[in-house]
C-alpha cells in the first residue's frame, strides 16, 4: 500500500492504494476504486472553508510495489511524487 498526505489551503488531502485506491479529504472518503488496477483517477471537491468548491482529480499509477501520484485542484497540479 502506498499512501500521499497533502496540505491545501488548510485541508487535507489523502490518497491510498492496494487494494483500494481511496481519495480522502478532511476524513471524509470521496471516491474510490475496487480491484487490484495499476491505474486510478479519483475525484473530490473542497466542501467548506477556503477553497470551497475546488475540484480535487488525484491520479495513482504504477506497478505492484512502485506508484506514483499526482494531485489537481480545478487543472493546477499541486502535488506529484
Amino acid at each position: 500500500m502506498a499512501k500521499w498526505e497533502i496540505e491545501y489551503k488548510g485541508h487535507k488531502i489523502e490518497v491510498r492504494t492496494r487494494p483500494n485506491s481511496r481519495l480522502t479529504v478532511d476524513g471524509e472518503v470521496q471516491d474510490e476504486t475496487f480491484g487490484f488496477g495499476t491505474r486510478s483517477r479519483l475525484w473530490g471537491r473542497i466542501k467548506s472553508g477556503d477553497g470551497e468548491g475546488e475540484q480535487i482529480r488525484a491520479s495513482v499509477g504504477g506497478e505492484w510495489f512502485s506508484y506514483s501520484c499526482a494531485v489537481f485542484i480545478d487543472d493546477t497540479q499541486v502535488f506529484r511524487t
